[in-house]
């Protein structure tokens, strides 16, 4: 009978020790992730477009920790994925469309496939210097790199749009909001991505 009460206190405490313990642990977590998620918020603020570089970042809040660069990095990688996303729907999209297009149409369609090309790698290699700082050792060339290539990265995305932009080459009113809305949201992305290195 004493042995019986004695294991039902010992199984009542461990329990309550676990439940403690796994409330403590959610708690530190929950303030965390709300820490985390103001200094995303603050940072964000600083960039052009504040709302959009907010819902972009803010399911990465666990990766990025409160750490300036890892924003600027997970900053340039959603920018660059969104990029190759637009990149293959713009493919799809002119060989869809390539039946309903005249010359100049198509013409403005590959240019601007090529150019969000060029855009596709000059983000790739930002990431790629972005996971390599500081292993040079000459931080200011890596800096001054990224920044180059991040501006020409945004000028491609530019050009692209201007060829679906007021009377540019492209007539097919639906083709020209979708590609222009799409190519748009890159380019903001990439031009926060732009204000975090600077």
């Amino acid at each position: 009978m004493v042995s019986l009460r004695i294991s039902t206190v010992f199984c009542f405490f461990f329990i309550f020790a676990s439940l403690t313990s796994a409330n403590g642990a959610t708690t530190v977590h929950g303030k965390l992730f709300q820490a985390t998620t103001n200094f995303i918020m603050t940072s964000c603020q600083a960039t052009h477009y504040p709302e959009i570089c907010y819902n972009s970042l803010q399911s990465y809040a666990s990766l990025v920790r409160r750490r300036p660069r890892q924003l600027a990095l997970i900053a340039l990688s959603v920018s660059l994925d969104r990029a190759r996303s637009m990149s293959a729907a713009l493919s799809r999209m002119k060989a869809a469309n390539r039946g309903s297009m005249s010359r100049r149409e198509v013409g403005a369609m590959k240019d601007c496939l090529e150019t969000l090309g060029d855009s596709v790698y000059l983000l790739k290699q930002s990431v790629k210097e972005m996971e390599g700082m500081g292993n040079t050792g000459n931080w200011g060339l890596q800096i001054n790199d990224l920044q180059t290539w991040v501006s020409a990265a945004l000028t491609d995305e530019d050009t692209c749009m201007e060829g679906f932009s007021g009377d540019g080459a492209v007539d097919v009113a639906e083709i020209k909001s979708e590609v222009r809305s799409s190519i748009l949201r890159v380019a903001q992305l990439t031009s926060n991505a732009l204000d975090f290195i600077n």
